[in-house]
């Protein structure tokens, strides 16, 4: 799993990459990630933000440029279900291979999780 961002400005209808963060329109900045369970129990992932810049909105009545920000989550779908086959063969579990790539990826993030997290109270 990645995380890629992309940051542009908007004037005039015209998107431009903003402050260089990315080389250019088509290639996203990959960040380090981390997944972790919040105070409530809840799967997160986390990641710095210090490239997000809050300017500008569309709906002003002035002109002023927009700073768009966007993340994306990518993952590869032959990596997920090879997984998922280690998975269900390593633990005589019920296999996920056939079901859609979210429920896959779902319960390959339990999995993963589950196992980060006793080989972390173990220790």
């Amino acid at each position: 799993m990645t995380i890629e961002g992309m940051f542009e400005t908007k004037e005039n209808g015209t998107y431009v990459v903003y402050n260089n963060i990315n080389e250019n329109s088509f290639d996203w900045k990959i960040y380090n990630s981390s997944l972790d369970r919040n105070p409530h129990e809840l799967l997160e992932v986390k990641l710095d933000l210090k490239d997000v810049t809050l300017l500008g909105t569309e709906d002003f009545t002035k002109r002023m440029t927009e700073v768009i920000n966007r993340f994306q989550v990518r993952v590869n779908e032959t990596l997920i279900k090879f997984d998922a086959y280690q998975y269900c063969n390593s633990h005589n579990a019920s296999c996920v291979i056939n079901q859609d790539k979210s429920s896959i990826f779902n319960s390959l993030v339990d999995f993963k999780y589950f196992i980060y997290e006793s080989r972390s109270t173990a220790a």
